[in-house]
């Protein structure tokens, strides 16, 4: 999916990367759910007693650009005083990093915190979840990827992604998109088995003719 940018006025026309089908409309994260940077206060980041006692799961940027599509894993926990000064989000939150990895993007399979390298979005419950933004998301990082400037630290800002024009079908038509998707992605990890499958026994296969020509 193309991506546009929202002007401060509103989307007009002009602003609209291409016609959506009757029944989308375009809109952007803001106005779709709860919206915003992880928070991570206090500083120094890495001071212990934001870890001692351990609690609280905090994903990292590195967790979310390890997922394949839902985060399984976090290797810090915030203790009391740690998520005093940061925020819980509820299992299913889209999280999108805004640093080092850019517009990586994976959902929390658990309630965590997560620092402000790290944008959250919780859809409205009319939305059911955010599995759609997922994708979405998923096509439009290359397009996200030009906004970075040219450092070593690469990373964009919050109102880049406020400003992201999305393309919203009717809710019958995201679960169907959902599903599709599912659906395709399965048949892609099927057949990626079966090509792995494949070239393991031509490795074999070539293995054995080579040990059988050296013996005769």
């Amino acid at each position: 999916m193309p991506i546009g940018i929202l002007g401060s006025k509103g989307i007009s026309d002009e602003e609209k990367p291409f016609e959506l089908p009757q029944g989308w409309e375009w809109s952007c994260f803001p106005e779709l759910g709860e919206f915003g940077r992880g928070k991570s206060k206090h500083r120094p980041r890495n001071d212990p007693m934001l870890f001692n006692p351990g609690i609280y799961p905090l994903v990292q940027t590195g967790e979310v650009a390890r997922a394949d599509s839902v985060i399984g894993e976090y290797h810090s926990r915030y203790s009391e005083i740690g998520l005093a000064q940061s925020k819980i989000w509820p299992t299913g939150t889209l999280c999108i990093t805004i640093a080092a990895n850019i517009a990586d993007s994976a959902l929390l399979g658990f309630d965590a915190c997560f620092p402000d390298s790290v944008v959250g979005f919780m859809p409205c419950e009319s939305l059911n979840d955010a599995k759609y933004f997922l994708i979405f998301m998923k096509t439009a990082r290359k397009n996200l990827m030009k906004f970075a400037p040219a450092t070593a630290q690469k990373n964009i800002n919050l109102e880049i992604l406020e400003s992201i024009l999305i393309p919203i079908p009717p809710l019958q038509e995201i679960s169907r998109i959902v599903t599709k998707v599912d659906e395709l992605m399965t048949l892609c990890d099927q057949l990626k088995s079966r090509i792995t499958q494949a070239s393991q026994l031509q490795k074999k296969l070539a293995d054995v003719v080579v040990e059988q020509a050296i013996a005769s």
